[in-house]
């Protein structure tokens, strides 16, 4: 097996903090915490004994090596072009990273409508 390339991405604060260097994916500022939106699912989250204040990050969400990471751009950013709108054809730009393999792939799409 090759030596393992170190590749560092971060999106924009506002979304997540997230790098990928060769390692587990890990976020300075927390992946994201449980958000109940109404009176049922707080009480199902205190009855599971889930707490919704604790900021969640990636080990505690993900066990083992089976780790992907996939977004697909809305808008332009930095790193995925948004969704555009060419006529009767679409396009997309999504990116796909997987830990165990340590790849990582950019899929531009065109979708036809009909």
């Amino acid at each position: 097996m090759g030596a393992k390339r170190s590749r560092a991405y971060t999106f924009p604060r506002e979304t997540v903090n997230y790098s990928w260097h060769g390692a587990r994916p890990e976020a300075a500022h927390g992946l994201g915490r449980i958000a109940p939106q109404s009176e049922s699912e707080k009480a199902a989250c205190a009855e599971a004994g889930l707490d919704t204040g604790k900021i969640l990050r990636c080990e505690d969400l993900v066990r083992g090596d089976s780790m992907y990471f996939s977004a697909t751009g809305i808008t332009d950013s930095v790193i995925l072009d948004g969704v555009h709108y060419h006529g009767s054809i679409v396009t997309t730009h999504s990116l796909v990273l997987r830990y165990e393999t340590q790849t990582r792939r950019e899929i531009k799409t065109e979708h036809r409508l009909k």
